[in-house]
């Protein structure tokens, strides 16, 4: 098997005055009476005919009234927004994000479970927690994220993420498994990965046809058509193969030896 295949595997993956109060005016002095008083009544010998004093009525005094107390004003109570399920999930999901983005992966990855506790079926945030696993060096974690979510309901985007994992740790059956299982959401560059990885386990045809299903979406993908030359090749179709692979010579960016590899098979005499 030609070294190429090998490169393949490398390059299928490439939006915060008061107003002044006036004195009080004092009023005139009155004039001073010039004529000597003489009292009608002697001051040391009471008048008979004086009534005595009543007793002096008892008069309660006027209690104060303490003034007139402000109204008493309602308390302010601080409504307290109650955020829906929705909007919780989505202020976990936020907080998450901003831990990730921070280089913080510990509470984002703390974050994210906690949205999964109470929608395990969320899958978007089951693929954020994933990939955050696999940075961190837990591929096994974020498997099981993964595989988890996908039991609960089955999605594509869980399957192929799966394949994908698998593939970069080397377990290609069971990545075709998982792409397989997520074939209706399968991407074009997905569809070149799993070319390369039937073209490992020797399944050339199945290979071919995952290739050229790349290529109808992106039909310039230089290490797309080096794939499918290979496959091609090993199957015996020769000339579709050297028409490939000087596609693939004239569209992709190729290492030295890889360049050379495609001279000698679109030579005349390389196949």
């Amino acid at each position: 098997m030609p070294v190429a295949v090998k490169d393949l595997y490398d390059m299928a993956e490439d939006a915060v005055a008061k107003a002044e109060v006036p004195a009080i005016q004092k009023p005139p002095a009155l004039p001073a009476n010039r004529m000597p008083v003489t009292p009608a009544v002697d001051l040391v010998q009471p008048n008979p005919k004086a009534a005595a004093p009543s007793e002096p009525s008892r008069v309660l005094p006027v209690k104060a009234q303490p003034p007139a107390a402000e109204p008493e004003k309602s308390p302010v109570i601080k409504k307290m927004t109650e955020l829906s399920p929705e909007q919780e999930e989505q202020r976990l999901i936020e907080e998450a994000q901003s831990s990730r983005f921070s280089g913080r992966p510990g509470p984002a990855i703390a974050h994210y479970q906690q949205v999964l506790a109470h929608h395990p079926a969320f899958s978007r945030v089951r693929l954020q927690l994933a990939e955050l696993l696999l940075q961190t060096g837990k591929p096994e974690d974020a498997l099981q994220v993964l595989r988890a979510g996908y039991a609960i309901r089955p999605n594509d985007d869980l399957a192929i993420a799966s394949g994908r994992m698998l593939a970069e740790q080397g377990r290609r059956d069971d990545a075709l498994d998982w792409f397989v299982r997520g074939r209706a959401g399968l991407r074009p560059a997905d569809h070149a990965l799993m070319g390369a990885l039937l073209a490992q386990a020797q399944r050339f045809d199945e290979s071919v046809k995952a290739y050229q299903r790349a290529l109808a979406a992106e039909p310039d993908r230089g290490g797309w058509l080096l794939g499918l030359g290979v496959s091609l090749e090993s199957l015996g179709r020769m000339d579709e193969a050297r028409a490939v692979y000087q596609k693939a010579l004239q569209q992709g960016e190729f290492k030295p030896e890889v360049i050379e590899f495609l001279r000698k098979k679109t030579d005349a005499r390389g196949l």
